[in-house]
């Protein structure tokens, strides 16, 4: 009689589980070897975790609710920009095409106050 509610009681008990092995599974997270992730959290502050070298950190848990995470790429960053109208001196119109590489030296380094 009570077979088939103990049934019913051990797959809902292993559905809980499976869920919860995949929200900590979810929230582990390895750094990639070309990004560094700036962690923000209430309690701890900012944490850099990255695979460079000088910083140890390269895997944490992330509790999305708590925490902010910013993932940065490590690698250069190609900004292109094509056909900007401009005029020269004598008010003459010309476009250009503006190409610039980027590269973060230091992830966790603070913004400036003009740069805000």
């Amino acid at each position: 009689m009570f077979e088939g509610d103990l049934l019913f009681i051990y797959a809902i008990i292993a559905l809980i589980v499976v869920i919860a092995v995949i929200i900590v599974a979810k929230s582990y997270t390895v750094v990639p070897p070309h990004e560094a992730h700036v962690v923000v959290s209430r309690s701890k502050g900012k944490k850099l975790f990255c695979s460079r070298e000088g910083v140890v950190k390269s895997a944490y848990w992330h509790v999305p609710v708590l925490q902010q995470r910013a993932v940065l790429p490590l690698e250069n960053i190609q900004i292109q920009i094509n056909d900007i109208p401009l005029r020269d001196k004598d008010m003459a119109k010309f476009a250009a095409d503006v190409r610039c590489f980027l590269n973060i030296f230091d992830p966790i380094q603070p913004q400036r106050d003009w740069e805000r």
